[in-house]
């Protein structure tokens, strides 16, 4: 998998979506499993600053190595981005999640968040 920089536009992206929509998630590889799990690397901001410090919080996120996703959301005034991976198997996608001590994990065909307890 080839490392994909993370750039100030994907950041206002996400910082926009997850303000007004909840949350989005770009793809950084060719090929998904059905289930994201986050929590590869986190950077947050306050939502009122996430669009002004958009390169420092690409510099934070970096490289992407192995991560095959960046997804957003937004709780209680904070804009979370988030590296994660992605499973084929629900079974698998649920054991890492709860290693990497994530709340839940996103099935991407059915668009709805899975709670991992």
């Amino acid at each position: 998998m080839t490392k994909m920089r993370i750039t100030k536009n994907d950041v206002r992206l996400l910082t926009n979506e997850a303000t007004y929509n909840g949350g989005y998630t770009i793809p950084l590889a060719d090929v998904l499993g059905r289930y994201v799990v986050g929590g590869l690397k986190t950077v947050t901001a306050k939502i009122g600053d996430a669009l002004s410090q958009a390169e420092i919080i690409a510099e934070r996120l970096g490289e992407s190595g192995a991560a095959q996703t960046l997804g957003s959301w937004a709780h209680d005034g904070t804009v979370y981005f988030d590296l994660g991976d992605t499973w084929d198997s629900e079974a698998d996608a649920m054991r890492v999640a709860r290693e990497r001590g994530e709340l839940a994990i996103w099935d991407t065909w059915t668009n709805r968040e899975v709670a991992t307890a």
